[in-house]
């Protein structure tokens, strides 16, 4: 779960900068959609 873990931060800081939102912001919006649980099940597949 680390490699998975720090991927999805990874692409919360790329989303945070690419959007300039604040984490807290770009935490509440990936959550609303569900998004961590998108990026963790094609985790395998990319990675």
């Amino acid at each position: 779960m680390i490699k998975e873990g720090k991927f999805l931060v990874f692409c919360i800081e790329r989303y945070n900068n690419a959007k300039h939102l604040t984490r807290k912001q770009v935490t509440m919006l990936f959550r609303k959609y569900r998004i961590p649980e998108y990026i963790l099940s094609c985790f395998e597949l990319y990675c």
